[in-house]
């Protein structure tokens, strides 16, 4: 299940590899299209790195998973969505979600953490979170909130 490396987990619904139309990938969501949304997961617990594309993979989306903001950013992956812890060892959650949004990035930005005190609630949603969930939420919650912010993004995008 696991490509090389601890800090990435890839689980493509149907096939073993991400089918891609477009050009190059770019963490910044200005380029290549998925088959599939591709969803990005960046926790740094193995369990949620485990079992979350599971969950996601069975309603249809291609996800990948890292351990750090760090590890993410160092790979070329393209994004439709993003999901993010909010503590990490290194860069936080809200500092890539600023750094990401500070280079143009336009795709959906979910919180998915068990750090839910109201200030940081409230910092994740002034830098443009679309969602912010606690780990302890019905999987439904998380699901549909990948969803929805999907689809207002598609929505934006044809307007």
């Amino acid at each position: 299940m696991s490509a090389g490396s601890e800090n990435y987990h890839s689980i493509e619904p149907g096939s073993n590899l991400l089918e891609r139309t477009g050009s190059t990938p770019s963490v910044f969501g200005a380029t290549a299209r998925a088959a599939s949304p591709l969803v990005i997961m960046v926790d740094d617990n193995p369990w949620i790195r485990e079992s979350i594309p599971l969950m996601l993979g069975a309603h249809g989306y291609n996800c990948r998973c890292y351990a750090t903001p760090e590890a993410y950013l160092d790979s070329s992956d393209f994004t439709d969505c993003l999901v993010l812890d909010v503590n990490f060892g290194g860069m936080s959650g809200l500092e890539l979600q600023a750094y990401l949004r500070e280079g143009g990035a336009n795709f959906p930005i979910l919180f998915f953490t068990g750090d839910l005190n109201p200030e940081t609630e409230s910092k994740a949603r002034a830098g443009g979170a679309n969602a912010f969930i606690g780990k302890g939420s019905p999987a439904m919650d998380l699901i549909g909130a990948i969803e929805r912010s999907l689809a207002s993004k598609a929505l934006a995008r044809s307007a």
